[in-house]
């Protein structure tokens, strides 16, 4: 992944911001959302489509999707355990 440059740094940040501050709203207001990630998706980390920036809230729903045949049948069990 490239680096961006410095002078799209604070544009992102401001986005970012902006994402994570609309979201607290909408849990504050009682909206449910569900963050759902793939275990192999190469786009976008797992910790970031589950959201692992905000703090737990029972409006907030995570999830995290595992293509079974790339697995062997003990890799969950392995996995949580």
């Amino acid at each position: 992944m490239s680096k961006l440059p410095i002078a799209h740094k604070p544009i992102c940040m401001q986005v970012t911001k902006t994402y994570h501050d609309a979201i607290t709203q909408l849990l504050k207001a009682g909206v449910r959302l569900m963050a759902m990630g793939a275990h192999s998706d190469e786009v976008v980390p797992l910790f970031s489509g589950c959201f692992e920036g905000l703090h737990s809230n029972p409006a907030l729903l995570r999830a995290v999707y595992f293509h079974a045949p790339k697995y062997r049948d003990e890799f969950l069990t392995d996995f949580v355990g």
